[in-house]
């Protein structure tokens, strides 16, 4: 994890430099490129941070389907215990 969070602020770093020098005047396809290779790692590393966070979208699933497959252990524990309450 911090590792990414050192690689990340290198391609931010890199990224506002080669940035600088478009806004320069110094247009080039290859700082474009360059750019555009420096915002897609980012985007790579911002979605495996946020995905190893607890709050993460992956995390609440996985909570969630945990959640529903004990209640649904649950429901057959109730329906092959008391066919009273089964029955309602």
């Amino acid at each position: 994890m911090e590792q990414m969070r050192k690689r990340k602020a290198e391609l931010e770093s890199e990224a506002a430099r080669l940035t600088a020098g478009l806004a320069s005047g110094l247009y080039s396809v290859t700082v474009m490129t360059e750019i555009a290779r420096r915002e897609r790692e980012l985007g790579e590393i911002s979605d495996r941070l946020l995905s190893s966070r607890p709050d993460s979208v992956r995390s609440r699933i996985k909570k969630l389907r945990e959640n529903a497959l004990t209640r649904m252990r649950d429901i057959r524990e109730v329906l092959n215990g008391d066919t009273v309450t089964a029955r309602a």
